[in-house]
């Protein structure tokens, strides 16, 4: 198997930032599922039309998608999308 090492390293690098602004590790183990898809989509559209927010968008795209992978057996999903 021949995978992209960048997007573990990367999805890591998000999560310590995270933790340098003071969220606590695992609080986004809260969040409905569809809050983590619909952030990585914001991000995907920043990144689709050039937002500069001083982000790599797709890192946090990544990030938020695997929080929903990560959430999605815990039955906390949201009929809005």
């Amino acid at each position: 198997m021949n995978f992209p090492i960048e997007a573990i390293f990367g999805i890591i690098k998000i999560l310590e930032y995270g933790q340098s602004k003071g969220y606590e590790p695992g609080s986004w183990r809260n969040e409905l599922i569809n809050h983590h898809v619909n952030k990585a989509k914001g991000h995907i559209n920043d990144f689709i039309y050039h937002v500069d927010r001083g982000e790599d968008h797709l890192l946090c795209a990544l990030t938020r998608l695997a929080m929903a992978v990560g959430v999605r057996d815990q039955n906390k999903y949201n009929k809005e999308i």
